[in-house]
């Protein structure tokens, strides 16, 4: 099995769908154990750790609002010969809207096939505010 950008944008949809809700947990399931999530509050290592830091931000007045990602940019990577590992990078836009407000940003996510399922294993947040970049 080799990943694909379809892969990559269902991945993503499930996270968005299980954050829209509100159930953090689930969408931290995209996480693979070990991931490292970098964001502009900092560089978190592994799933239990991006979940705490969600909970956190929730339980701290963060609203959650709806959010939405597109897979923009893709790219698979071919293991060595005899290995089991696949690697892809992507570039995903994401839009965050909540009480008539929008933030809008990017992510660079690098997913790996892990025992026939999609994980994040590393990710890369950035959002966009009148027109330039912050981080």
């Amino acid at each position: 099995m080799e990943l694909n950008v379809d892969m990559a944008q269902r991945l993503a949809d499930t996270f968005a769908e299980a954050w829209n809700r509100g159930d953090m947990e689930s969408a931290c399931q995209s996480y693979a154990k070990n991931a490292i999530f970098i964001s502009s509050s900092g560089t978190l290592v592994g799933r239990k750790n991006i979940l705490n830091h969600y909970i956190n931000s929730r339980n701290n007045g963060f609203n959650l609002g709806h959010l939405k990602f597109r897979v923009v940019e893709f790219q698979p990577t071919n293991p060595p010969t005899g290995k089991k590992f696949f690697i892809a990078a992507a570039v995903l836009d994401w839009s965050l809207t909540y009480d008539s407000m929008a933030k809008k940003g990017k992510s660079f996510v690098l997913y790996q096939l892990i025992e026939g399922q999609i994980f994040i294993v590393q990710s890369a947040s950035f959002r966009f505010s009148n027109g330039s970049a912050l981080s």
